[in-house]
């Protein structure tokens, strides 16, 4: 463990902290509900839907001549975007560690799969995989307040990179491809994933703007239920944090708002000093899901050039970010194979292209997400080497 994360005030979350993060992780029953189940099965239901309408239509070609180009394929194709898929799968898990120090290898891929699997098949299910994070890291001796901090590290380096850079990428390849061909709607879909990645950039600005992240949360936190939190009931917790928040709150309000604070710092203090080791691996998954459409693309037979591709990738990975099916899947091959065809590829080809995209970017992480979360399950909770509950990483 690096000395840059050992416990300092603007690292390691108080007390207080610890207590408000015990509340925001904790399993709640409303994010259990059956309704969420039935939304994943209309998800999955449109996902196969549009796999099957809208793929053959904006091909041009039937699912007959689809397969038969599948089938055309080398099989060390599909085996090698699987494993890319994969290794990019690691390369995340990897970097949730770096993000939450003192984190078992073993647990950090068992939290991002499960993480990873309720994200892709839960619409929604961004919450539900935090908790699973919370819970599988948790079970390996991690403090929760230090659990939290990491999450809100990993978070912002992921939204950072898939959220706002790849998008705003892909509109940038977008118009560069539309500069000498006619391309087709997929504009609708990229602005979409463009507003959503201004949004997601507004989030992160106001997260990193210490000053404006406090001056929301003396607004915001009044309004909530205080009786709803662990921290800050009583009058040691206001006590404790006098000073850190201005005058004028009560004890319970100061502690939430120093709590959040607390976290805050401590994501930004690890983003400081382990940015690379969190973004690095981040930025190699995507370069391997880009090297599966490249295989891809070269064994069809007709390459359209390394610009094109990688425009065409970016264009797919911002149509990901529409979040109406798991991990934007019909949507993602729709917009990816319309792009190819537009590019001069024939319609099988660019089908079976975009299909082996999906082998990478969502085949692959949900195979391995649903078995790290059944093995999490399967595998009895312990403490990781010399980590209690009152010791931080």
């Amino acid at each position: 463990m690096h000395s840059a994360d050992r416990s300092t005030p603007s690292d390691a979350p108080s007390d207080s902290a610890e207590a408000i993060a015990q509340e925001l992780l904790r399993p709640r029953s409303e994010t259990l509900r059956p309704s969420r189940a039935v939304w994943a099965l209309l998800s999955l239901a449109l996902l196969v839907a549009l796999l099957l309408w809208l793929l053959p239509l904006v091909v041009g070609a039937s699912w007959t001549e689809i397969s038969a180009g599948l089938g055309a394929l080398p099989p060390w194709v599909l085996l090698a975007a699987l494993a890319l898929g994969a290794l990019a799968f690691a390369l995340e898990a990897l970097a949730l560690r770096a993000a939450v120090p003192g984190s078992p290898a073993p647990a950090a891929l068992q939290a991002h799969g499960a993480s990873m699997a309720l994200t892709l098949l839960v619409p929604g299910g961004s919450l539900l995989g935090i908790g699973a994070v919370s819970a599988i890291l948790h079970r390996r001796g991690l403090p929760l307040g230090a659990i939290l901090t990491g999450i809100v590290t990993f978070s912002v380096a992921d939204i950072a990179i898939g959220g706002i850079a790849v998008p705003l990428a892909g509109v940038l390849s977008y118009a560069a491809l539309s500069a000498g061909t006619a391309l087709p709607g997929t504009w609708v879909a990229v602005l979409v994933a463009l507003l959503g990645a201004l949004l997601s950039a507004a989030a992160v600005a106001l997260l990193a703007h210490r000053a404006a992240f406090l001056s929301v949360l003396e607004t915001v936190v009044p309004l909530l239920d205080r009786g709803a939190w662990g921290a800050g009931a009583d009058g040691a917790d206001g006590d404790a944090v006098a000073g850190t928040v201005p005058a004028g709150q009560d004890g319970g309000t100061q502690a939430v708002i120093a709590s959040a604070l607390a976290v805050r710092d401590g994501a930004a203090h690890r983003l400081r000093n382990r940015g690379a080791q969190i973004a690095l691996p981040l930025l190699l998954a995507r370069a391997l899901q880009l090297g599966a459409l490249a295989l891809a693309i070269h064994a069809s037979g007709f390459g359209i050039g390394a610009a094109a591709t990688v425009g065409v990738f970016l264009v797919a990975r911002t149509v990901a970010l529409v979040p109406l099916t798991p991990g934007g899947g019909g949507l993602t091959e729709a917009a990816a194979a319309a792009v190819l065809v537009a590019l001069g590829m024939p319609g099988a080809a660019a089908a079976t292209s975009a299909l082996v995209l999906s082998l990478a970017t969502l085949a692959a992480p949900l195979l391995l997400g649903a078995a790290c979360g059944l093995t999490a399950l399967l595998v009895p909770g312990r403490r990781g080497p010399g980590m209690h509950e009152g010791r931080r990483p």
